[in-house]
Parts: C-alpha cells; sequence; structure tokens
C-alpha cells in the first residue's frame, strides 16, 4: 500500500477506521487506505448506496450556529441516533451533527 500497489486490504477494508485507533505503530493507516481505495476506485461500498446515503444524511433545513456547552458530543453523519446520548456520563452535554 505505501509503494501505492495493490493489496487485497483495498477491497476488504470496509472503512471502520479501527486499524486506525489501533496501529501499535501510530502509522494512521486509515488515510492512506482511503487514499489508495479512491485512487484505484476501490470503493467499500456500492456507488448507489453511497449517493442513497449521501440524499439521506445530507443537511436539512437552514444551517445556523448554535451555543453549546462543553462536553460536546459530534454525532457526524448520525443525528438521528441523539436520543441515544443518554446517561450519567453524557448529562449536561451538547451535539452537534453534520
Amino acid at each position: 500500500i505505501l509503494d501505492g500497489e495493490d493489496s487485497r486490504v483495498l477491497r476488504e477494508c470496509a472503512t471502520c477506521y479501527a486499524c486506525e485507533e489501533y496501529c501499535p505503530h501510530d502509522n494512521h493507516p486509515f488515510y492512506l487506505i482511503v487514499e489508495r481505495q479512491e485512487e484505484r476506485e476501490a470503493w467499500p461500498v456500492p456507488i448507489p448506496l453511497t449517493k442513497q446515503q449521501i440524499r439521506m444524511m445530507g443537511p436539512r433545513g437552514e444551517i445556523a450556529p448554535r451555543t453549546v456547552t462543553p462536553p460536546v458530543i459530534n454525532m457526524c453523519f448520525f443525528p438521528m441516533l441523539q436520543g441515544c446520548i443518554r446517561g450519567k456520563l453524557f448529562e449536561g452535554a451538547s451535539t452537534i451533527a453534520g
């Protein structure tokens, strides 16, 4: 992968980010893997599903800044799961998405 050669990782990687979290050498492999996938058009998800997800998870309504207070939890593309953020650990936390 480092040399730009083909690897089964490029076809089998599901972009779960685990390699980034657990790499014992702090090489940050996730970003290189994704970059090589894009170069080789080795998409981990079929293109129609990707387009559908982009439509489903795209912003709705007007995007406006709002005041948040720490701690802040970034829901990324999953604002529909904000209701799952509960419990003592998350009391008083603000959530953002997008």
